[in-house]
Protein backbone atom coordinates (compact mmCIF):
# COMPACT_ATOMS: atom_id res chain seq x y z
CA UNK A 1 0.00 0.00 0.00
CA UNK A 2 1.21 3.52 -0.79
CA UNK A 3 0.90 6.51 1.53
CA UNK A 4 1.23 10.23 1.03
CA UNK A 5 0.97 13.66 2.59
CA UNK A 6 -1.42 16.13 0.97
CA UNK A 7 -0.70 19.79 1.64
CA UNK A 8 -2.86 22.89 1.38
CA UNK A 9 -3.00 26.32 2.99
CA UNK A 10 -5.86 28.51 4.25
CA UNK A 11 -6.18 32.02 5.66
CA UNK A 12 -6.57 31.21 9.36
CA UNK A 13 -6.70 28.55 12.05
CA UNK A 14 -10.50 28.47 12.19
CA UNK A 15 -10.71 27.58 8.47
CA UNK A 16 -7.94 25.01 8.94
CA UNK A 17 -9.68 23.32 11.86
CA UNK A 18 -13.01 23.16 10.01
CA UNK A 19 -11.40 21.62 6.94
CA UNK A 20 -9.37 19.19 9.06
CA UNK A 21 -12.49 18.02 10.87
CA UNK A 22 -14.39 17.43 7.61
CA UNK A 23 -11.50 15.37 6.22
CA UNK A 24 -11.10 13.32 9.40
CA UNK A 25 -14.85 12.68 9.67
CA UNK A 26 -14.84 11.45 6.06
CA UNK A 27 -11.91 9.16 6.96
CA UNK A 28 -9.83 10.61 4.12
CA UNK A 29 -6.84 11.15 6.43
CA UNK A 30 -5.63 9.54 9.64
CA UNK A 31 -3.82 12.62 10.95
CA UNK A 32 -3.86 16.33 10.17
CA UNK A 33 -1.19 18.82 11.20
CA UNK A 34 -1.72 22.59 11.29
CA UNK A 35 1.20 25.04 11.18
CA UNK A 36 1.26 28.84 11.10
CA UNK A 37 3.37 30.06 8.18
CA UNK A 38 4.19 33.20 6.20
CA UNK A 39 3.60 33.02 2.44
CA UNK A 40 5.05 35.33 -0.20
CA UNK A 41 3.61 34.91 -3.69
CA UNK A 42 2.51 36.73 -6.83
CA UNK A 43 -1.25 37.25 -7.31
CA UNK A 44 -2.91 39.58 -9.82
CA UNK A 45 0.52 40.90 -10.78
CA UNK A 46 1.41 42.01 -7.25
CA UNK A 47 3.65 40.59 -4.57
CA UNK A 48 1.62 39.31 -1.63
CA UNK A 49 2.83 38.60 1.90
CA UNK A 50 0.28 36.86 4.10
CA UNK A 51 0.05 34.78 7.21
CA UNK A 52 -1.54 31.41 6.49
CA UNK A 53 -2.04 28.02 8.08
CA UNK A 54 -0.45 25.04 6.32
CA UNK A 55 -2.48 21.85 6.58
CA UNK A 56 -0.76 18.48 6.12
CA UNK A 57 -3.00 15.43 5.72
CA UNK A 58 -1.53 11.93 6.20
CA UNK A 59 -3.41 9.49 3.99
CA UNK A 60 -3.37 6.57 1.57
CA UNK A 61 -2.32 7.51 -1.96
CA UNK A 62 -5.49 5.83 -3.27
CA UNK A 63 -7.60 8.43 -1.44
CA UNK A 64 -5.96 11.46 -3.10
CA UNK A 65 -8.74 12.19 -5.62
CA UNK A 66 -11.49 12.01 -3.00
CA UNK A 67 -9.43 14.14 -0.62
CA UNK A 68 -8.67 16.70 -3.34
CA UNK A 69 -12.36 16.94 -4.22
CA UNK A 70 -13.37 17.48 -0.58
CA UNK A 71 -10.68 20.14 -0.13
CA UNK A 72 -11.81 21.99 -3.28
CA UNK A 73 -15.45 21.81 -2.20
CA UNK A 74 -14.74 23.46 1.17
CA UNK A 75 -11.69 25.62 0.41
CA UNK A 76 -12.00 29.42 0.65
CA UNK A 77 -9.43 30.19 -2.10
CA UNK A 78 -10.14 30.50 -5.83
CA UNK A 79 -6.96 28.55 -6.64
CA UNK A 80 -6.00 26.48 -3.60
CA UNK A 81 -2.64 24.80 -3.26
CA UNK A 82 -3.32 21.07 -3.21
CA UNK A 83 -0.20 18.96 -3.62
CA UNK A 84 0.55 15.34 -2.87
CA UNK A 85 3.95 14.22 -1.60
CA UNK A 86 4.60 10.49 -1.64
CA UNK A 87 5.87 8.91 1.57
CA UNK A 88 8.81 6.91 0.27
CA UNK A 89 9.70 5.33 3.62
CA UNK A 90 8.31 5.39 7.13
CA UNK A 91 7.80 3.47 10.32
CA UNK A 92 5.74 0.43 9.34
CA UNK A 93 3.67 0.73 12.51
CA UNK A 94 2.80 4.34 11.67
CA UNK A 95 1.96 3.53 8.07
CA UNK A 96 -0.20 0.61 9.20
CA UNK A 97 -2.03 3.00 11.54
CA UNK A 98 -2.75 5.39 8.64
CA UNK A 99 -4.15 2.44 6.71
CA UNK A 100 -6.38 1.39 9.61
CA UNK A 101 -7.74 4.90 10.27
CA UNK A 102 -8.66 5.81 6.70
CA UNK A 103 -11.44 4.72 4.37
CA UNK A 104 -11.05 1.98 1.81
CA UNK A 105 -9.60 3.55 -1.30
Amino acid sequence: MSYSMVITTVENRSQAQKLAQKVLQAKLAACVQLEDIESLYMWDGRLQNDGEVRIVFKTKATLYTKLQNLIKQHHPYDVPQIVEVAIEKGSQEYLDWIGEETAQG
